[in-house]
């Protein structure tokens, strides 16, 4: 039996399976670029609910010891104090807005990356699919040779026969 014919587009064959693994690959690394974005937005948020919770104890705080009645000093202390919590509160909700947008790109990287490997995949297939083409017509031409062969052979035999 002659030996298998060498499929020539292999190198791209190869080629295509290496992009969609590294496709795979990027798509994991971004994929988990965003669940750390998820991950710190959560907190973000979180610290910014503690906050809040930080400032209306606070506040009930200092309005039942103003009703016991309170120094003016420490009056002043409980209000500052919630003005810096307020402060916080600010700069935290600025910092989730941050987060929200980071979050947004790392959604859009994810996205860019799946449709990359679509592609990759899609290219892959196409020549996977050439090349099951490509085997079942050399697979088909090597049984038409062989049959050719047969009837050679049949007929040269038939021949002899004929003569003998």
């Amino acid at each position: 039996m002659p030996k298998q014919a060498k499929y020539n587009l292999q190198r791209l064959l190869e080629m295509r399976a290496r992009t969609r693994e590294s496709a795979i690959e990027f798509l994991a690394e971004r994929r988990s670029r965003l669940a750390a974005a998820e991950k710190q937005l959560a907190a973000r948020e979180k610290a910014v609910f503690d906050c809040r919770q930080a400032q209306q104890n606070a506040q009930t705080t200092m309005l039942e010891k103003a009703r016991d009645g309170i120094k003016n000093s420490e009056l002043i202390v409980h209000r500052r104090y919630l003005i810096d919590l307020r402060e916080t509160e600010s700069e935290l909700t600025v910092a989730v807005k941050q987060q929200k947008t980071v979050v947004l790109r790392a959604e859009t990287e994810v996205e860019k990356a799946l449709q990359s490997l679509n592609e990759a995949s899609v290219e892959l297939q196409t020549i996977e699919k050439h090349r099951q083409n490509w085997r079942r017509e050399k697979n088909l031409e090597l049984t038409r040779k062989e049959q050719k062969a047969n009837d050679e052979i049949g007929a040269i035999l038939h021949e002899r026969r004929k003569f003998e």
